[in-house]
């Protein structure tokens, strides 16, 4: 990257999409560059997560925002 100011776009924030944006956020962290991080997503509020919103370790929560130990 030769630009001062660059900014990396990821776009979706399923699992991979979130993976790419903290590798690349956590891979320029100690650049001296103003290295911007960018994650954009097309879906509405709330509903972000891709496919990786119906995936089976996500079907085993009693509900999206609790865990159970027990299940």
């Amino acid at each position: 990257m030769d630009d001062p100011n660059a900014t990396i776009v990821v776009v979706g924030s399923g699992a991979a999409g979130l993976s790419a944006a903290l590798s690349a956020a956590e891979a320029t962290a100690s650049d001296v560059r103003n290295v911007r991080v960018v994650l954009i997503d097309s879906a509405p509020e709330g509903e972000h997560g891709g496919n990786t919103r119906w995936s089976p370790s996500y079907m085993r929560m009693p509900a999206p925002d609790r865990s159970d130990a027990g299940l």
